[in-house]
């Protein structure tokens, strides 16, 4: 039985274990990343020395035009112009006899009493030309009153002076052409522009650089009386 040691070996040679391969140098550890270099936020120009400041805005006219206190009218008769629309005048029984619907009508002074005044309404047109009725104080601006250069009516009432006396007529025109236009009142038709229109006629005057400026003009066809009271 020698066979035996034989096949006991040829048991051993197989049982041997596998041992896996093994790098022969370790590997070194990996390099740290570089940090992201973020490019610099690009340098603001400097302010110019010296740079102008920005204009101050337009000042703006008034939202109404100015009244004569009623402690201020005086003695009738005298001539004044509507500061407030619209209006209703009213006659006899509070019946309403006029509707005004413009800034700067004419109006003859003809009673002033407690909280009401009674005129002759010459500055009005059509049917209600020459209409007498009542009117409540704090609603008209009487001939002579002073005034600022910023309310468009005592713009227009410098100029109709001027063109009462016969100064400075726009072409081809005659003293009560100018006063019949400048009577029969304006609208606002901007927020800086003030527009008479009568008879053909028409005047505009526009605020611009802090003053009141004719932008156009065109004499009426008719005319009126220029001459005008102040009260007593």
């Amino acid at each position: 039985m020698r066979w035996l040691p034989l096949v006991f070996g040829m048991q051993l040679g197989c049982w041997a274990p596998e041992v896996a391969d093994l790098p022969s140098e370790p590997s070194p550890p990996p390099a740290p990343e570089a940090p992201v270099q973020q490019a610099p936020a690009p340098a603001m120009p400097p302010e110019p020395v010296g740079r102008p400041s920005p204009p101050p805005p337009p000042r703006s006219p008034p939202p109404k035009l100015v009244s004569t206190p009623e402690t201020d009218l005086g003695e009738p008769p005298f001539t004044a112009w509507t500061t407030h629309a619209p209006l209703t005048p009213v006659g006899p029984g509070g019946v309403a006899v006029a509707h005004i619907r413009r800034y700067g009508v004419r109006i003859e002074v003809a009673q002033v009493l407690d909280h009401r005044t009674r005129f002759t309404c010459t500055g009005c047109t059509g049917a209600e030309q020459g209409v007498e009725a009542w009117l409540q104080p704090g609603r008209l601006r009487a001939a002579g009153a002073p005034g600022t250069p910023d309310d468009p009516l005592v713009a227009a009432l410098q100029l109709r002076a001027r063109w009462a006396g016969g100064t400075k007529l726009p072409d081809g025109a005659r003293p009560e052409q100018m006063c019949a236009l400048v009577d029969a009142g304006f609208s606002w038709t901007g927020s800086t522009t003030a527009t008479w229109s009568h008879d053909g006629g028409k005047l505009v005057l526009s605020w611009t650089d802090g003053r009141w400026s004719v932008t156009e003009v065109v004499p009426a066809r008719t005319g009126t009386d220029c001459r005008t009271r102040r009260a007593s």
